[in-house]
């Protein structure tokens, strides 16, 4: 590519010339600029010193008249002497707001003080002696803080102009300095360096023009034809060098992305596979046994839980890296899963947890979830682990800022002694912040589509808080529910801080709620009463001296004697809800998540007790991993159900040609065929047939994500349900079917 050039003189004179002008110019621009900067005598005529001095004057003239009317007991012009402060404090106010360049009232409590004092005493209808002497201490003590601020500011003004001054006049000696510099150093160089350059120029444009069309093509065969070419020089050969081993490593990345994406994927599955066996498998073998092995279960099930998220967060963490992760998602989801953790991570601890979620959280925001998620959990998690000994309170909420997509979330992790007091006593306690070692830096780093992360710890006595604070970009906010309006609920709880947080919970839906303080004060109140005018009665597990399987089966029988009062427990062990199980209307794990709570407590509340069925059902499991098999099948043969079993999707195929068959539990991911293809070819099996009635399929997968739960609808399931199978979730899915078989 050739470039024409034409020849170009510049004489060394007129470039000279140019720069002789420029100081001129630009001495005489600066020198007549310090003119205009004035006079100190115009200090005293500027609006913010007028103000302030006309503040003064009238705090002055105010005192002199107090302590005129104190002596002889004559002051009905008290009101006019404050009323003019007060103009003219909002006349400094006013003049302040527009200079803050020399002065900001942030922070000056002063001003807010006077006012406070002068409100204060104008409020009062007949000011006694003893009033107008307070104004008159207040203001005395007032004036001398604002007569240093009145120095202050007019030292600052002083000061800005004397360096104003400076700045103007030193500006000047070093601009004509360096621009002599300039004249003759330009006039020496200007011929030479316009040569050099041009030649240079004409020769560096072709090799960039050459080099640029030669590297659009990002092929790799052209690029290593090129390196063998002898036209090239050393410069060339190495850019060429460079730009094709980028290119076979851009190349070998995108190769083994998708390979690496399925690997983990493959992983995570079988993790989650076992922990599901080793968690359905515990419980079952446990249901019988003394307490010491139940506890123990207990623990193992949570330490597989636990494992079973963290490799699920692991997987999207790693397969995050090979991809732009930042999308919109659900934020109460994410706080949902975040509270199930910590909590499952206090119960191995043996500490007390509790939970507030604000209703006014976002509800879709931008960014990455699961860098966001990891933060948080690992910063709360560090946090827990050195203060076994203390109980857990976490308060999470959110305030709308003036920028309409930003919105500030605000995590408060508080360490307490106990749970004896409310949230408010709690959040009033006077707290001191405390300097501590934080991991601001990497988690800034990470969350770069969070902006303002702060963390910070502070203290009231043996108690501590952990402060968490970021903006994040909101596209909605969760509505309200409004499901609970003119529902009456009783509750009694083991702590103050759990009843006040559930009754606080219930009332902010439209609920009405009563509290009683003990357990066996609900059965007096049962049985002296005519009328027992209650929606439910909601307790907690944490009841002191009350053992929850006796006192919930006495409490659920007189409820029934009172018709539609139902029985909700408030548990945080899968134990405790087994030991519950049929003796009350239904079972609540904290902690409670409020967007979650609400709709599943108006669904409660609206449920009409019933079996799942008396008719004889055709239930068909299809499952490759025998002790998930078995577990399923106990769950069905405990409710009087029964089951035939088949091991894969061809074996499920086989026996819908030959059998027939109401419901199937689909094991979505199997060996040879798996269920998402079994069940395309049954439901093009069944409109091939044309069945009236076509089987209901229930999907069963140990897959969280939803992709993977729309494969199984897409493919003809009728729900899916997560692994390891779980007792409510199965007979609810069984109860919903017989309901629309019923309308068919």
């Amino acid at each position: 590519m050739m470039t024409k050039t034409s020849k170009v003189r510049i004489p060394a004179f007129k470039v000279s010339l140019l720069i002789l002008l420029s100081v001129i110019l630009v001495c005489s621009v600066i020198f007549w600029s310090r003119l205009q900067i004035g006079t100190l005598k115009d200090i005293d005529s500027l609006p913010i010193v007028v103000a302030s001095k006309n503040l003064n004057r009238d705090i002055s003239n105010t005192l002199d008249y107090l302590s005129f009317c104190i002596d002889s007991n004559s002051c009905q012009q008290t009101a006019s002497k404050t009323s003019e402060i007060v103009t003219s404090l909002r006349d400094f106010e006013s003049e302040a707001a527009t200079d803050k360049k020399h002065l900001s009232l942030v922070g000056s409590l002063e001003y807010t003080n006077l006012l406070l004092s002068i409100n204060k005493f104008n409020a009062i209808p007949s000011p006694s002696s003893a009033d107008k002497q307070k104004l008159f201490f207040d203001l005395s003590k007032l004036l001398l803080v604002i007569d240093q601020n009145n120095d202050r500011l007019i030292r600052t003004h002083i000061e800005a102009y004397v360096s104003e001054r400076d700045k103007k006049l030193y500006v000047i000696i070093n601009i004509i300095g360096v621009l002599s510099f300039l004249l003759l150093t330009v006039t020496l160089l200007t011929l030479f360096s316009v040569r050099k350059t041009k030649q240079k120029n004409s020769t560096l444009n072709k090799k960039i023009d050459r080099l640029a069309e030669d590297i659009k093509t990002e092929r790799i065969d052209y690029i290593e034809e090129r390196l063998t070419s002898l036209e090239l020089d050393n410069s060339e050969r190495a850019i060429f060098s460079s730009v094709l081993k980028s290119y076979k490593e851009r190349d070998s990345l995108e190769a083994n992305a998708d390979l690496y994406r399925h690997l983990y994927g493959l992983i995570g599955y079988e993790i989650r596979g076992l922990t599901n066996t080793i968690k359905g498998g515990v419980n079952f073998l446990v249901q019988d046994t003394e307490n010491e092995s139940i506890a123990m279960a207990r623990d193992i099930t949570s330490a597989t839980k636990t494992l079973s998220d963290l490799a699920e967060n692991y997987n999207q963490l790693i397969s995050n890296t090979n991809s732009n992760s930042n999308k919109n998602f659900s934020f109460p989801t994410l706080v949902s899963e975040l509270a199930i953790l910590v909590s499952t991570k206090t119960q191995r601890s043996q500490q007390k947890f509790e939970c507030k979620i604000s209703q006014d959280l976002p509800n879709i925001v931008f960014g990455n979830a699961t860098s966001l998620f990891w933060v948080l959990f690992l910063q709360i998690s560090n946090a827990i682990k050195i203060r076994e000994d203390k109980s857990i309170l976490m308060v999470i909420d959110s305030t709308k800022q003036s920028d309409i997509e930003w919105t500030k979330t605000n995590i408060e992790i508080y360490f307490l002694t106990s749970f004896d007091n409310n949230l408010k006593k709690i959040e009033s306690l006077f707290w001191s912040e405390e300097s501590k070692e934080n991991s601001e830096n990497w988690t800034k780093t990470i969350l770069r589509d969070f902006k303002d992360f702060s963390l910070n710890w502070f203290s009231s006595g043996r108690q501590e808080r952990l402060n968490i604070q970021f903006m994040q970009k909101t596209n909605s906010f969760c509505k309200v529910d409004h499901s609970l309006e003119e529902s009456r609920f009783l509750i009694c709880a083991g702590s103050v801080l759990k009843t006040n947080i559930l009754a606080d919970m219930l009332e902010g839906h439209g609920a009405s709620v009563d509290i009683i303080e003990k357990p066996n004060d609900i059965l007096s109140k049962l049985k002296g009463s005519d009328s027992f005018d209650y929606d439910a009665v909601l307790i907690g597990d944490d009841l002191e001296g009350i053992r929850m399987q006796p006192y919930s089966k006495i409490l659920a029988s007189m409820l029934k004697k009172e018709g539609k009062t139902k029985l909700f427990v408030s548990v945080s062990t899968t134990q405790t809800a087994q030991e519950l199980n049929g003796l009350v209307d239904k079972t609540f794990f904290a902690p409670h998540i409020e967007h979650e709570f609400i709709p599943a407590l108006s669904e409660a509340l609206s449920e009409e007790s019933e079996e799942v069925t008396e008719e004889k059902m055709d239930i068909l499991i299809v499952e490759d991993d025998k002790v998930q098999q078995f577990l399923l099948k106990q769950i069905l043969v405990k409710n009087e159900l029964e089951a035939s079993t088949v091991n894969d999707g061809s074996e499920a195929v086989e026996y819908v040609k030959n059998n027939s068959c109401e419901i199937i539990f689909m094991d979505c991911i199997m060996p040879g065929m798996g269920g998402i293809e079994a069940t395309r070819i049954i439901r093009s099996y069944e409109r091939q047939t044309k069945q009236k009635r076509p089987c209901t399929i229930i999907g069963a997968t140990a897959l969280t994500s939803a992709s993977e739960h729309k494969a199984c609808i897409d493919a003809g399931m009728d729900f899916v349900i997560s692994k390891p199978y779980k007792k409510d979730e199965i007979l609810k899915a069984i109860k919903k079917y017989a309901a629309i078989q019923k309308l068919a």
